[in-house]
Order: structure tokens, then C-alpha cells, then sequence
């Protein structure tokens, strides 16, 4: 391996959260409609590199809280769960579904007694990203999300970098975004 490959694989290897902890925290707040008020994190960085190589974060939304780890440096995995007072979904392989798992939500009783699946076979995600995208741009569908939750979310993960930065719980309303 050259060491301009090295660097690269090292690259690749950091800014998780950045490239993978906005999934779950998009997923929560696109499901629950709530945003979230404060977070804390605690970021393993390379050395060499000093990117983010390892995250275990805590999102407090008042009513319930979102708890997730992503790292560039574990076996490959993607699945959420979403915990109600009656039960509770799976969703496997959430964000790269047919990568790392069948697409598939299976939905689970409060005692565990009952399951429902549902498959979506090939389902090609990117393509109707793009499709939908184009919808939106041409003018013919609107935007599922606005560039505002875009803002939102990076909010958040500014807010985790910092939360980390001074080992506590910092407010998400603390983190000044420049205006669209």
C-alpha cells in the first residue's frame, strides 16, 4: 500500500459522524417530528489524522432519546429500533438496505409474542433519491425534506462535536449555524 493510499484509507476510515450519524439522527427526527435539545458524545479521533474515527452519541428530544455509536472502524452494520409502550420496529439495513442486510421492518409486539415482516425486494433507493430529487427540481413534486432540516441536522452534529470537545451535555440551541 503507498502512503498517498494510506492516507486516503485513513480518510475513509474518519468523519463518521459526519457521513454516518446523520442517518439516525434524521431517521428520529423525520419519525417522531420532534427536534432534539440537547446531545453529548464522546468521539475517539485517529491519531495521524485526527478525524473521527469512532462515536457513541446521546440525543435527548425531551420526550425520548436517540442513542447510537458509528465508526469507520467496526464490522459493517446498519439497523435502528424504534421502542414504543406497545412494541417496537426493526428496520435493517435502514440507509444502505441490500449492503448490509435484506430490506425488511419487522414490527414486534410489547411481549414479544408476535412479529410482522415486511420485504422490499429490490428496492433501488439511490435511483428513486435521484428520481425524486429531479421531481423536485423540474418543479412537478416537492422536496421531502427542505434544506432547512438539512440545517437542523448539522446543527446537531456540531453540537455532538462540541459536546465532545468539553466531556458534558451541551443545548443544540447553544450551536450558532450561519443563515441559509
Amino acid at each position: 500500500m503507498t502512503r498517498k493510499t494510506q492516507e486516503i484509507s485513513s480518510l475513509w476510515a474518519g468523519v463518521r459522524l459526519r457521513d454516518v450519524g446523520v442517518y439516525p439522527i434524521l431517521a428520529a427526527r423525520w419519525v417522531s417530528g420532534a427536534e432534539p435539545i440537547r446531545v453529548q458524545a464522546d468521539i475517539e479521533r485517529d491519531p495521524a489524522t485526527g478525524t473521527d474515527v469512532h462515536t457513541s452519541a446521546c440525543v435527548d428530544f425531551g420526550d425520548f432519546d436517540l442513542s447510537f455509536y458509528c465508526s469507520g472502524r467496526m464490522a459493517l452494520r446498519q439497523h435502528m429500533v424504534f421502542h414504543g409502550d406497545a412494541g417496537f420496529v426493526e428496520v435493517h439495513a435502514p440507509f444502505n438496505a441490500g449492503l448490509y442486510d435484506h430490506h425488511r421492518i419487522d414490527l414486534h409486539d410489547l411481549r414479544h409474542e408476535m412479529a410482522t415482516t415486511f420485504r422490499f425486494p429490490e428496492t433501488q433507493q439511490y435511483q428513486l433519491e435521484v428520481e425524486a430529487f429531479v421531481e423536485a427540481a423540474i418543479g412537478t413534486n416537492r422536496a421531502v425534506l427542505p434544506l432547512e432540516s438539512s440545517l437542523h441536522n448539522q446543527k446537531v452534529i456540531d453540537a455532538l462535536f462540541h459536546s465532545a470537545d468539553v466531556a458534558s451535555w451541551v443545548s443544540v440551541d447553544a450551536i450558532r449555524r450561519p443563515p441559509l
